[in-house]
């Protein structure tokens, strides 16, 4: 028996293609990780936002109070995460617009670009690596994840003869 510890990314990779327990595990793991990268984000813009709405397998939207200070969001979002040429693009367009009749316009195309960008890419990619998921497979999208998923489950083992994971128990002293 070994580890989960001791195992290599290959063997941590079957175990999960023939555990649905284990799938499921991952897919919330992956989406857990990715909505707080989703959070972060947000965090940057949303005392300029009235209402929105992001999450997975819906439709995101974003609905701006105060432009001026979603620009200003987008800027620390820019500085902080970095961002596309062509969002920065925008961004700086946005700027320059700050004060005209234009400003609210290209803001609210900001706003989509970003969302798109920034949000809907990391939505994205979790549904396509959920999909993998569902399919029975650990694919390339969720390989990157698999090391820190198994850090949870380090003290697991696993009887390479019978193909048996055991879950460590806790007991307690009387």
């Amino acid at each position: 028996m070994k580890r989960f510890s001791e195992l290599s990314n290959e063997q941590l990779t079957q175990i999960v293609n023939r555990s649905k327990k284990l799938r499921d595990e991952l897919d919330e793991y992956i989406e857990d990780t990715e909505m707080i990268w989703i959070s972060e984000k947000l965090s940057c813009v949303k005392d300029s936002l009235e209402n929105w709405s992001v999450g997975f397998y819906n439709q995101n939207f974003l609905k701006v109070r105060d432009y001026e200070g979603f620009v200003d969001g987008v800027e620390k979002s820019i500085k902080m995460y970095g961002a596309s040429e062509k969002l920065e693009k925008k961004f700086h367009q946005v700027q320059k617009l700050l004060h005209t009749n234009l400003f609210a316009h290209t803001a609210e195309q900001l706003k989509e670009l970003w969302l798109k960008e920034e949000l809907q890419s990391i939505c994205d990619y979790v549904e396509d690596a959920s999909y993998e998921l569902y399919q029975g497979k650990v694919g390339e999208k969720c390989e990157s994840y698999l090391e820190c998923f198994f850090d949870h489950y380090e003290d697991y083992l696993f009887d390479e003869e019978t193909q048996t994971i055991y879950k460590p128990t806790r007991l307690e002293a009387a």
